[in-house]
């Protein structure tokens, strides 16, 4: 004697709902994983310019630069990448995990050399989550000199 079980036919609407679901789920998760890897970076990057800023302390440029290059074969990473990473704790020196800023934020940011608008815009950036092409266009729409000639920025 077999036995033997009907096996029921899969409900349409139910699987339906159930697909939907388990993207979004996986969709949640992909993107929950992207940013800790992107904020992992710019942490590993802050780091990483931290100690490179310390080592070249009170060193002459050209030592700076054969350092750098030589760093740049021996880790594998272009020298500019190298620099900026040593720009970006040289200016950012209060680096705030969790800021959801992209390390393409922080290499637009560190391009700004006045100070106090550097620091405008990162604010403005974190308080209302702009993306890279929109602190991109407020820095070229000049929000920061637009705010301090109304009166707008402490």
């Amino acid at each position: 004697m077999t036995n033997e079980r009907s096996i029921s036919p899969i409900d349409p609407d139910g699987y339906k709902r159930l697909l939907r679901e388990v993207r979004n789920i996986l969709a949640a998760g992909k993107e929950r994983a992207r940013k800790a890897v992107e904020m992992e970076r710019v942490r590993t990057y802050w780091e990483a310019g931290g100690m490179l800023k310390a080592h070249l302390q009170d060193r002459d440029s050209q030592y700076g630069e054969q350092v750098i290059n030589k760093l740049s074969v021996d880790i594998d990473l272009p020298a500019h990448l190298i620099y900026e990473m040593i720009q970006f704790r040289k200016l950012i020196v209060n680096f705030a995990p969790g800021r959801n800023l992209t390390w393409s934020h922080y290499r637009r940011l560190i391009r700004i050399a006045d100070e106090s608008a550097r620091k405008y815009y990162l604010q403005e950036a974190t308080r209302r989550s702009w993306g890279v092409r929109q602190l991109e266009a407020e820095i070229k729409a000049d929000a920061y000199g637009r705010g301090a000639t109304a009166g707008q920025i402490p």
